[in-house]
């Protein structure tokens, strides 16, 4: 069999799975299991996780061409703040889109409320919520103690249900922008690796 196209990797890569299908690509997964614990089991902490792993996912697989973040896109920053750049639908700022992967991090690496400092980025302390805008900056870094951790000026509020909304609009906007013939793998993924890698055999 041949060596599919880019096109046709992207194809699959964006394909929504349909019970009874053998295959499923690693984003229909993340999005269905990240929906079904939201909207079925209010798993909110568990769902948003997913939700965000998506956006990671993405970055790391395909750009919008002309892209603001072109290259490779091995770093997981980079990939997560990308993909919001090429097909969020508003675009975030990098502050609110470095804040929602430090928030990614919080809940993969802990499945708590703080990212530990790292490298050159400040450590967070999170609160979530179901109302209000999809996230609101901390005023004052947080300064990693657990007296700072309960300051508000300190705290960095995410509504999950708009993380919900904010992702599904983003992969339906990157699926329109996929028809529209301005998507394209990532510098340095194959098809062949998409089609064979970024997918699976579902149960």
């Amino acid at each position: 069999m041949p060596d599919p196209t880019e096109e046709e990797a992207i194809s699959a890569y964006l394909k929504v799975w349909q019970p009874g299908e053998a295959v499923s690509s690693y984003l229909s997964a993340v999005v269905n299991d990240a929906r079904t614990a939201f909207d079925t089991a209010a798993a909110f902490w568990l769902a948003t996780a997913g939700y965000l792993i998506a956006l990671e996912q993405i970055g790391h697989t395909v750009a919008r061409r002309g892209t603001s973040h072109p290259g490779k896109r091995k770093a997981s920053r980079k990939a997560f703040v990308a993909a919001i750049a090429d097909f969020g639908d508003p675009p975030l700022s990098d502050d609110e889109a470095n804040a929602l992967y430090d928030m990614r991090c919080a809940l993969a690496h802990e499945y708590g409320l703080r990212n530990k400092p790292y490298k050159d980025w400040d450590p967070r302390i999170f609160t979530f919520g179901q109302n209000g805008p999809l996230i609101d900056l901390a005023q004052t870094a947080w300064d990693g103690t657990v007296e700072g951790s309960g300051r508000a000026d300190m705290t960095t509020t995410v509504n999950v249900r708009a993380v919900r909304d904010y992702v599904e609009r983003l992969v339906v906007h990157l699926r329109e922008q996929f028809d529209a013939g301005e998507v394209t793998l990532v510098m340095g993924v194959k098809p062949k690796e998409v089609t064979s890698l970024l997918a699976f055999r579902t149960l």
